[in-house]
């Protein structure tokens, strides 16, 4: 039985991010004056044609403690119709219309965890050493075993040995029955496809953990590929078993493509993303010369991703030549971080996007690296934090113009004609809703409406951006001063309580006179 239970892998995905925490925008530390000028490489088209079904339209949030029900109430109220796929949320109505992206599909699919400490029976070591990576033939189950991240106090995630057809055919049927089975649950929750964080062709191995070292981050085994067991990236065929793939590169790549061809199936559309931390170095360098002309010449290249997001911050998901010159256009790329918290960079990161033309989201985690506190919860992250995440690809889907995105460096001002990113405030007009999403960062603030539209309420929201109460309206009944004040096509802060507040204002037409003036 397929679970997609994400409460194991809590612990991992923390370790699994500290390989380049401490990595900075290109250039030096902290954010950079100005974003990367489209002539410096392929902007998407001039005028995007996006629909909100796009898939990169996208919330990834799967490893937090926040319920199903949290998520997808989000995620809903962003405007999102992709998420990433988590036990049980096909029975929750809030799923009704959605599409769902399963995260590391091969980790689902069978045992992922070996506990060390616990005595396995005949028949599952068997199982085990028959379908997972085997490194050694002269030591015993489990020392045999090639393990990847370390979770206190025993357990080490294994690998699937791709390199057996056998095992990419179980994992692929294995996981079409639950795919077939989530959508008969629920027949308007519709499959997407899949994504991974942070894949490597060649796998995920790592030496033994060092389990008294109480930093689990600290605790984990060093980076190696199998070649550092076998003296090449190939495993150990355990007895009975045969190897149809030379590598286990090839083995990976293969299995993508499997994929790819049963996914297309179900959906004919199907997506396949990854977030690398760097996408350069960490998939595209990866993919060599020749082992691509090796899976062109098994008619096996459906293992390309669609689209990359990258895990770490930095502008050089639309800086780096490398990744275009790679397949990769400021389309099919975005930023996913989750290592930044203060405003500054925040807003260079979310800006870089916008003015090129790239998509941001939130993938699997909210902090716990770089600057960022380690968010649990989605009611924890601050609104402006929210909003600057959003913004860039709302752009997108109310296809604004890329030439009508502007930065001024001076000003530290982002400004088009649906969003606004500054020091001052961060707003951006809702892609479905006649809506504007604002948060106010400094006193007596004031944030432009978008033209044509005035403002009928001004609510408070809480922690998952949902409007709460009219401001307006409660401070009339409180006798209270108004906290705002709208006034001809601008709205204007008055309190300071509502600084770093989620505020949504819901809009109307303006008469025409109005609009003119």
């Amino acid at each position: 039985m397929i679970s997609f239970n994400y409460s194991v892998l809590t612990g991992i995905s923390a370790a699994a991010c500290i390989s380049a925490a401490g990595c900075a925008f290109a250039g030096g530390e902290g954010a950079p004056e100005k974003p990367v000028p489209q002539k410096e490489a392929a902007a998407p088209a001039e005028s995007p044609k996006y629909a909100l079904s796009d898939y990169r339209n996208f919330f990834g949030m799967c490893w937090s403690a926040d319920s199903n029900a949290d998520l997808l109430d989000y995620a809903r109220q962003m405007g999102h119709t992709h998420v990433v796929y988590r036990k049980g949320m096909e029975n929750l109505p809030q799923a009704k219309g959605m599409k769902f992206f399963i995260e590391d599909p091969e980790f689902g699919a069978r045992r992922r965890m070996l506990d060390y400490g616990k005595k396995y029976s005949q028949s599952e070591i068997d199982d085990i050493q028959s379908h997972y990576v085997v490194i050694y033939h002269d030591k015993e189950f489990p020392h045999n075993m090639a393990s990847s991240w370390f979770v206190p106090p025993n357990t080490r995630s294994l690998t699937l040995d791709f390199q057996q057809q056998a095992v990419i055919d179980d994992v692929v049927g294995r996981l079409v029955k639950r795919i077939k089975g989530i959508e008969k649950k629920n027949p308007d929750f519709k499959f997407a496809g899949f994504t991974w964080d942070v894949p490597h062709p060649s796998g995920n191995f790592r030496l033994p953990p060092k389990p008294h070292v109480k930093d689990i981050h600290k605790a984990q085994g060093r980076e190696v590929t199998l070649a550092h067991w076998t003296g090449k990236d190939s495993s150990i065929p355990f007895k009975g078993r045969t190897h149809e793939y030379e590598t286990y590169s090839e083995g990976k790549l293969a299995f993508y493509d499997k994929l790819r061809r049963e996914g297309a199936k179900i959906n004919p559309d199907v997506k396949m993303m990854s977030e690398p931390y760097k996408l350069y170095e960490g998939w595209i360098r990866r993919i060599t010369p020749e082992l691509a002309e090796k899976m062109k010449s098994r008619g096996m290249e459906g293992y390309r991703f669609d689209f990359l997001w990258q895990e770490g911050d930095g502008d050089a998901f639309v800086a780096d030549k490398r990744i275009l010159e790679g397949g990769y256009d400021r389309a099919h790329v975005g930023s996913s971080t989750p290592n930044i918290s203060d405003t500054g960079r925040m807003l260079a990161e979310s800006v870089a996007a916008a003015t090129n033309g790239s998509w941001t989201a939130w993938y699997g985690r909210a902090g716990g690296t770089g600057n960022s506190p380690d968010y649990r919860h989605m009611r924890e992250i601050p609104a402006r934090l929210k909003l600057f995440k959003a913004v860039p690809t709302w752009e997108n889907l109310n296809n604004t113009p890329v030439s009508e995105r502007k930065w001024d460096a001076e000003k530290k001002s982002y400004d088009s004609p649906t969003a606004h990113m500054g020091e001052d405030c961060v707003w951006g007009k809702h892609p479905r809703d006649d809506k504007m999403f604002l948060v106010f960062l400094s006193p007596k603030a004031e944030a432009r409406l978008p033209k044509g539209k005035r403002v009928k309420a001004v609510y408070a929201t809480d922690g998952l951006f949902r409007e709460l109460m009219d401001l307006r309206e409660r401070d009339r009944a409180a006798k209270i001063k108004p906290r705002v004040r709208v006034l001809d096509d601008k709205i204007r802060l008055l309190s300071n309580d509502l600084i770093n507040e989620g505020l949504v204002l819901h809009l109307e037409d303006a008469p025409k006179a109005e609009a003119e003036k």
